[in-house]
């Protein structure tokens, strides 16, 4: 509760950092299996890094679904493949620097 008001806060957690490790990894596995396909596609490679992205896509997707208090169109950014997971942390460390962790009504 806010003292002047008596109306409850909402605060906006700061992100966790399993999250931003898993959409910095969305992106890297996703440029190097676009490279591998540019380059000649070699299935090992494909292989090996086709699942790490499909799991830390999931990641991404089901650590923005499970985060209270996020808006439904930063969850929705997280859907993007590749960078849609670093564009939803950005929004969400845009709401925390420029409000102090209370989102917009």
């Amino acid at each position: 509760m806010t003292p002047a008001t008596g109306s409850p806060v909402h605060q906006v957690h700061p992100v966790h950092p399993v999250l931003r490790l898993a959409a910095r990894l969305e992106l890297l596995t996703l440029l190097v299996l676009l490279g591998n396909v540019l380059s000649g596609h070699d299935e090992r490679i494909a292989a090996a890094v086709g699942p790490l992205h499909g799991g830390v896509y999931l990641t991404v997707v089901i650590g923005l679904l499970l985060r209270e208090r996020t808006p439904g169109k930063v969850r929705a950014l997280g859907l993007v493949p590749g960078i849609g997971g670093l564009l939803a942390l950005r929004a969400v460390d845009r709401v925390l620097r420029h409000s102090d962790g209370v989102p917009p009504p």
